[in-house]
């Protein structure tokens, strides 16, 4: 009896030992939440994509002479503004995978200039991430509350994709938006009117059903200039 409960106790330290070597080598869960505790480092913000906080970091310091900014995520990372738009005065903030959630956060991290001209663009990861419409609204209230004084906001319509699934909450999200901004202190810019006349990405301005093609950066940019002329 003692030796088949040694054996049995063998067998459960055996387990628990490569167990936590498994975790610790592939930092399966609660590796991240251990290492917090030990090492004292803040927790990621919920709803936010892996390397959001690098990228966050990577922004910190604003740049002299801004005068238009770009903030989302990776649609928005993707362009190259600069080029797009033909003015040095530009700033992408955007950050690949980032929610509603995410660019709430950062709105007040001071890299957003006063007298500066604020195009944003998010909604499609909260859809993706089944963030209820509602709470995504409610984000953007927040951002351009946060951002207003001072600032001309551009709240572009959040892009539809290649599923329908997905467009359905986008559609709302969107109806949101025009609500928003009539109560609001910023400009709605219907980017899906000239991208997506029919309620889905188009194929000759989409590269894989979310993201745009050459041919959709150049006809946003076009979006973009008309309102900055204004």
């Amino acid at each position: 009896m003692r030796r088949a409960l040694a054996i049995i106790g063998l067998g459960i330290g055996l387990l628990g030992f490569v167990a936590g070597f498994a975790v610790v080598y592939y930092r399966l869960p609660p590796y991240h939440q251990v290492h917090r505790l030990i090492s004292g480092a803040s927790p990621p913000a919920p709803h936010t994509p892996p390397t959001y906080q690098l990228w966050r970091e990577s922004y910190r310091w604003p740049r002299e002479g801004v005068r238009v900014v770009m903030l989302g995520d990776s649609i928005t990372r993707l362009g190259d503004w600069h080029a797009l738009l033909g003015r040095d005065d530009t700033s992408n903030l955007a950050i690949p995978g980032d929610t509603s959630y995410g660019v709430l956060y950062r709105a007040g991290d001071g890299n957003i200039p006063p007298g500066s001209a604020v195009f944003i663009l998010v909604g499609v990861n909260d859809v993706t991430r089944s963030i209820p419409v509602e709470d995504t609204l409610a984000n953007m209230e927040q951002i351009v509350r946060s951002l207003a004084t001072d600032r001309s906001i551009y709240l572009q319509s959040t892009l539809f994709t290649e599923r329908a699934a997905w467009n359905r909450d986008i559609r709302r999200m969107v109806a949101g938006q025009k609500q928003l901004c009539a109560r609001l202190d910023c400009v709605f810019v219907d980017l899906n009117a000239e991208l997506e006349p029919e309620g889905m990405l188009l194929a000759e301005y989409s590269a894989d059903g979310i993201h745009l093609s050459r041919a959709g950066y150049a006809r946003w940019a076009d979006i973009v200039r008309r309102h900055l002329k204004r």
